[in-house]
């Protein structure tokens, strides 16, 4: 009896969490009924560049498609956007007060719910500066994550995933205050493997 019910259990938990996926994905971007027509490959590249800022604190908002994270750029940011949607074309702004920097890279909403299909796409490339001190926060929905954080200066990252697979790495010498990840429906895997250069506080 116990064991039936506890199968029981198990299999409601699964329905559940299937059920709020594909509630999250109806609704991620924004109410309404309808379907989005796609278009051509748009490649729309930005690079962002550092005035005086001593730390920068970056958000990444993505609502929906595959986001690949890394290092390597030659300066704060540099970006490569791929997309079919016009109206997927992603806000990226940074303003600076006093000696710190503030980024934001952000998908606009889009005022009608859509059904995905093969044929829409929506792929950002990030490059973060390995040398600039940075605070990045990830706002992520229906998305297929990469992130790649092996040779950031970092102070904390935060990760809210509402939907989707995320998959994150902190390996080789990272040096790393805080990581706090709030997830929903999904698979996520974190690779904390490395030779850590101080303790960090890890929230999950």
């Amino acid at each position: 009896m116990c064991d039936q019910l506890v199968k029981y259990l198990l299999m409601w938990e699964q329905y559940r969490r299937n059920v709020m996926g594909l509630l999250i994905v109806l609704g991620t971007f924004g109410f309404g009924a309808g379907c989005i027509s796609t278009g051509p490959d748009h490649l729309d590249t930005r690079t962002v560049e550092v005035e005086s800022a001593a730390t920068v604190t970056a958000t990444v908002e993505m609502r929906a498609g595959k986001l690949v994270v890394a290092g390597g750029a030659s300066d704060l940011a540099e970006t490569e956007f791929t997309y079919n949607v016009a109206a997927f074309r992603p806000d990226v702004t940074y303003t600076e007060e006093n000696s710190e920097g503030e980024l934001l890279i952000e998908q606009p909403k889009v005022r009608t719910a859509f059904f995905l299909s093969g044929q829409t796409k929506n792929l950002w490339d990030l490059k973060f500066s390995e040398t600039i001190p940075m605070d990045i926060q990830f706002q992520l929905g229906a998305t297929e994550s990469r992130i790649n954080l092996n040779d950031l200066t970092l102070g904390t990252v935060s990760i809210n995933g509402r939907a989707g697979d995320i998959n994150v790495k902190l390996v080789g010498e990272p040096d790393l205050d805080e990581l706090t990840m709030k997830l929903g429906a999904g698979k996520t895997t974190v690779d904390l493997a490395g030779l850590w250069k101080s303790d960090i506080s890890v929230n999950l």
